[in-house]
């Protein structure tokens, strides 16, 4: 292993870290966040961008301003999080071996972090690893399990862990998710892979495949990275209908990247396989985010959300044919709606998704 910092295990690594509208409950995040940094055996850089952040919340991040903790504001903005990124991934110091993402209510885990490179030892392009999710914590912390462990450079394997994405996206959430993972510098700056700014959803799996499909190398740690929802914090979907729904199809981006690289790179190069469960992974995830979008409207906009969502999915339909749409009972979907959707009765499949959501709601 040749890093920038000659450190043989253990690398220089940026974190970015988007801040949001998170006065509240900031210093909890930063005073986790520095002693987790004090522990990890080699060099943090800690790149915090506010977006749509208070000047309260902006204050209490200044006082932790040094060369290895770095505060930026990039204002009011729509689609923060991958503006912040983005604007992180920019300015992150040229010394940096490794990038990795966290949110503000997240927190991560030296020690592990430690373990993990004790045994990689290698300059890997990216590292994935476990998470833990303080949402689901009962008696014993929940702990993501990865489909395999090591070194992988038979991206063979990747391509299968795509395939089960596309037919149920839980069936393999480290392909969710950009958290998590430390991505060689020099595999983002090198090939230029940001976040697109142009969807509220999905950003996170578009900007991971695109790095999947530039890698030569992969390492699966069992170690956990990251404590997902560190803080817990109440959340709604935001999106509505109009342009913020769409925005919400963020999917469908995905779904467009993956038809247009088929066969150009390793992850993509079962062809006929792949574009098979695109239909079904664009049905599924519409459907899936109706529901959500629903669960946060008021009943004078659901008749505008119905000839929004109508078009929405003629307009996947055009491209990714719903008649070829797979039903998986697993899922826990709705039998009548897949088969509303592939025979493209879309008005009454939309009809009975949302009545069945409202009164699912109201128990």
């Amino acid at each position: 292993m040749t890093n920038k910092t000659n450190s043989i295990i253990f690398p220089t690594i940026g974190f970015i870290i988007p801040v949001g509208n998170s006065e509240a409950h900031i210093d909890i995040f930063l005073k986790n966040h520095m002693l987790e940094v004090e522990k990890y055996k080699g060099d943090i850089v800690s790149i915090f961008v506010c977006n749509n952040s208070t000047a309260a919340c902006i204050k209490k991040l200044e006082k932790y301003k040094s060369k290895k903790t770095m505060i930026f504001n990039i204002g009011d903005t729509k689609n923060g999080i991958s503006k912040a990124r983005n604007f992180g991934v920019k300015n992150i110091p040229s010394d940096v071996d490794y990038i990795t993402f966290i949110d503000d209510d997240d927190g991560f885990y030296a020690e592990e972090l430690n373990k993990a490179l004790m045994d990689n030892q290698s300059y890997t392009d990216i590292l994935v690893f476990n998470w833990t999710d303080n949402k689901y914590i009962k008696n014993n912390r929940f702990r993501s399990a990865l489909p395999r462990k090591g070194r992988i450079d038979n991206f063979d394997k990747i391509a299968k862990d795509l395939e089960s994405y596309l037919l149920l996206p839980k069936k393999m959430p480290y392909l969710g998710y950009c958290w998590g993972k430390l991505f060689r510098y020099e595999l983002i700056l090198g090939n230029k892979i940001r976040f697109n700014e142009d969807i509220s959803t999905f950003e996170d799996v578009l900007f991971l495949l695109e790095a999947l499909s530039k890698a030569n190398e992969i390492y699966f740690s069992n170690n956990y990275l990251v404590n997902f929802n560190f803080i817990i914090k109440s959340s709604g979907l935001k999106a509505s209908f109009g342009e913020s729904f769409l925005g919400a199809m963020g999917f469908v981006t995905v779904a467009k990247y993956i038809k247009n690289n088929l066969g150009k790179c390793r992850i993509f190069k079962k062809s006929i396989e792949i574009n098979n469960l695109l239909p079904r992974y664009t049905g599924y995830l519409f459907f899936f985010t109706l529901i959500r979008i629903v669960q946060n409207k008021s009943p004078n906009e659901l008749f505008g959300l119905l000839k929004t969502s109508r078009k929405v999915i003629h307009d996947i339909d055009l491209e990714f044919d719903q008649a070829k749409y797979i039903y998986m009972k697993e899922s826990g979907e709705s039998k009548l709606v897949a088969f509303l959707n592939k025979k493209k009765f879309w008005t009454f499949a939309i009809i009975y998704k949302t009545l069945h959501t409202l009164l699912r709601t109201k128990k």
